[in-house]
């Protein structure tokens, strides 16, 4: 219930990078943008031609008169048939801030602070658990050592949000 794949993997999904100066994030493979998708998987064919694999945002160009400046390296010239997702990756990566003096932190999407708590991730789980087969995994749940279970998702979440 604490990490996993598929719908066992809320708390992956609840998390975001907001990004200060990108030491920390890699351009092409974490999902840093506001939809949380990796560029690599909106833009295969780019990622494909790219120079810069596992490159993080800060290497990825550089500040000129206080604005952001991509410098972008690819393999060969874009297709004329890739044209298209060229504009549209660069239209999406435009308006982008960089700040320098800003370190790249998580955020919490499931509370209005940005910061994770227990009674958010209670609530996230508790209200996604209502459907015809089950009225809140947490009212209808038999657990033998509730403060032990308790303890070991914090356990958990903490390592998750270390890594």
């Amino acid at each position: 219930m604490c990490h996993g794949s598929g719908e066992d993997n809320w708390f992956k999904s609840g998390i975001r990078w907001n990004v200060g100066c990108g030491s920390k994030v890699r351009f092409w493979e974490d999902g840093w943008k506001d939809d949380g998708i990796p560029l690599m998987i909106k833009y295969p064919r780019l990622y494909l031609n790219s120079n810069q694999h596992n490159t993080y945002i800060q290497q990825m160009g550089s500040s000129v008169e206080g604005a952001w400046e991509w410098s972008l390296q690819w393999k060969r010239l874009l297709f004329e048939t890739e044209i298209g997702m060229g504009a549209n990756f660069l239209e999406e990566i435009q308006g982008v801030t960089i700040n320098a003096h800003q370190q790249d932190k998580w955020v919490w999407l499931n509370d209005p602070s940005g910061i994770h708590t227990v009674r958010s991730a209670y609530n996230l789980l508790d209200n996604g658990s209502r459907d015809e087969n089950l009225d809140g995994v947490f009212k209808d749940m038999e657990v033998k050592n509730p403060k032990q279970s308790f303890l070991f998702c914090m356990e958990t979440d903490k390592r998750q949000i270390a890594h």
